[in-house]
């Protein structure tokens, strides 16, 4: 009566256990969740066929290369001391930016300009914008239709200095500070790398700030 009552017992733990682990796609479905914001709709597909799939005591999935987080990717799974990969297709519906109205080129980007609407990322430009916050104070690098996605290469930050500007350029050490006047040879948005020309001809590189100074590093 024991050994049935323990044969029990050990077939019902080996069953739950079962049934908790993962499969592969499941795995994957929530690897890729994980990754993408709150609210989007994420579906994974294994496109490696089954008898391919990793047979491992323990495997884990990694980050795969690039930034891009859907469509068709190749996902590296480390199986024991094996690294093999897995193809998968990644559908993900979330919020993008999109323009609200023509916007020209060197305009400054305004709030009532954009919107945000829902869509397929995978069939977007891969570097398009999702937080609405990056366009703060953006300017238009390019003419931008009503309706088009805005990404990243579409916008840049607004000027801090400009090439022929008169700069303050200075220097700050422990109890001391130098300070001096120049000609910046390049445009610079803020903590942006920056050339002056100073009055004796020389050439110094340092960061441009918001305020339009220029900070060398000692």
């Amino acid at each position: 009566m024991l050994v049935k009552t323990l044969i029990g017992l050990f077939s019902f733990f080996f069953m739950v256990n079962v049934s908790i682990a993962k499969s592969l796609p499941e795995e994957l479905q929530d690897f890729f969740v994980a990754l993408h914001q709150q609210g989007d709709k994420v579906t994974v597909t294994v496109l490696t066929p089954e008898e391919k799939w990793p047979v491992c005591q323990t495997q884990a999935i990694q980050r795969h290369a690039g930034s891009r987080n859907w469509g068709r990717l190749s996902i590296p799974i480390q199986c024991d001391k094996q690294r093999r990969f897995i193809q998968v297709d990644v559908s993900v519906t979330g919020k993008y930016l999109v323009a609200k109205k023509d916007i020209n080129r060197d305009d400054a980007i305004e709030t009532a300009s954009v919107s945000m609407i829902a869509g397929e990322l995978e069939k977007q430009p891969y570097d398009v914008l999702r937080d609405p916050t990056l366009i703060k104070n953006a300017i238009a690098m390019r003419q931008i239709s009503a309706g088009k996605p805005i990404t990243s290469t579409m916008i840049r930050r607004p000027w801090a200095i400009l090439a022929g500007q008169t700069v303050t350029v200075f220097a700050q050490g422990d109890h001391f500070q130098i300070r001096y006047e120049g000609k910046a040879i390049n445009n610079a948005v803020a903590n942006e790398t920056i050339r002056v020309r100073v009055k004796s001809g020389q050439i110094v590189i340092g960061k441009a700030l918001e305020n339009g100074s220029v900070r060398i590093p000692l």
